[in-house]
Order: structure tokens, then sequence, then C-alpha cells
């Protein structure tokens, strides 16, 4: 759930219509599996964050290069090292969860 919210996101760079759209289809889906709804929810939620933030042509990305007057793939490049670590933990840390609960 994890990575394909975060690569839907990433492709649409629409974060707020990518949550809109994912929770209807992955609880469900969830519950059918008897997956914790938290954990999709959580998994959903850090994926938009992620896809949000890492692509370079989104809103916030905009937002945050007008306002400290560098480019937005300068700012995509700088805050790669901050995102893809977190990222990967997250992703571990859901693989792990998964199995738990």
């Amino acid at each position: 759930t994890f990575l394909l919210v975060a690569l839907a996101t990433f492709a649409t760079a629409g974060d707020w219509s990518m949550q809109v759209i994912s929770v209807p289809i992955f609880l469900p889906l969830a519950a059918g599996l008897g997956v914790n709804p938290s954990i999709i929810v959580a998994a959903i939620m850090s994926g938009v964050s992620f896809g949000c933030c890492y692509c370079f042509y989104s809103d916030n990305i905009f937002m945050t290069a007008a306002g400290s007057e560098v480019s937005n793939f300068r700012q995509t490049k700088v805050s790669t090292s901050y995102m893809v670590p977190c990222a990967v933990l997250s992703f571990i840390c859901y693989l792990i969860a998964g199995f738990i609960f």
C-alpha cells in the first residue's frame, strides 16, 4: 500500500486526491484480508506524504521553492537525502507491522 500510493502520488502530484481515492480502495481490501485498518490508513497517509514531497512538480515543492527562492529541482534534490531513508524505514516498519498485526 505504501509503495503503490507513493508512486501514484508522485505520478499525479495530487496529495489530497490520492487520499480520497486510495482509502475506499484499500480499506475494504484490508478488511477482506483481515489486516488492521489502522496500519492501512497510516500506510496511505505516509505514502501520500512521501510521494508528494518527492514529486518535483507538486504544489508543496513549488511553494517551498518559491519561499526559499530556489528551483523546484534543487529543492527535491536537497530533500532526497532526508526523504529516502525515512521512506525505506517506513516501508520496513510497515512490513514488520503487517506480519505482527
